[in-house]
């Protein structure tokens, strides 16, 4: 069975039944909600469909947390976490929980996600098994100075010239002011410093390379 037989499922039941005998003229504004969610493998047939407020849609599925168990109210967990997202693009859903609900939902949720990433690596840093020489101050210096010459303005008397080739082959010729291009094209600096000590295409296909050999 799918849902457990408490109150919570009967105040859900009551919900979707209210929702489907009203009349939708004296709604502004619904939302498609699932009776049975996809996740439980339910459809997307008319039956299966019933329009809510926003608000009857954040607390149906704040009801399916309280009447089902295992990975389904985990499903159902996440669900809510999702609804409850907020960033610079979106703010669903807000409702007038206690923060210790919120707070409970939210350490679920992490457990939920610690579990799915158990035994999965993530990417490697990129200095993972390399070797770092000492540095001081006078080599940090040094290191600028190199900097400074290989990659700064054309009016400097150790700027070099480089070429450029975006990915449609089109070619700039540029003295110095390295930096300034890749800031003007919208390219990453170090990744296209790599590619010219490299010599390889990278950044979504662009080519950097001394001009003449002139390194």
């Amino acid at each position: 069975m799918l849902f457990i037989d408490n109150k919570y499922y009967n105040w859900y039941c009551k919900i979707i039944s209210n929702a489907r005998l009203r009349s939708l003229s004296t709604v502004k504004y619904t939302e498609r909600h699932h009776i049975i969610p996809r996740s439980f493998g339910g459809n997307n047939k008319k039956e299966n469909i019933v329009k809510l407020t926003a608000r009857e849609h954040f607390i149906c599925h704040w009801l399916l947390i309280k009447c089902t168990t295992g990975d389904l109210r985990n499903k159902m967990i996440q669900a809510l976490h999702i609804m409850q997202c907020k960033n610079s693009i979106q703010s669903r859903y807000s409702s007038k929980i206690t923060s210790k609900v919120y707070s409970l939902i939210r350490e679920e949720y992490a457990n939920i996600v610690s579990k799915n990433m158990k035994g999965k690596t993530g990417r490697l840093p990129w200095n993972k098994g390399k070797q770092i020489g000492p540095h001081s101050a006078e080599s940090n210096r040094l290191k600028s100075e190199a900097l400074k010459n290989k990659f700064t303005g054309s009016k400097n008397p150790a700027a070099k010239t480089y070429i450029f080739e975006d990915p449609y082959g089109k070619e700039y010729i540029v003295t110095g002011r390295f930096k300034y291009f890749c800031l003007e094209h919208q390219l990453s600096f170090d990744t296209m410093r790599r590619a010219l000590n490299n010599k390889k295409k990278t950044y979504h296909g662009w080519l950097v390379k001394y001009f003449n050999s002139d390194k």
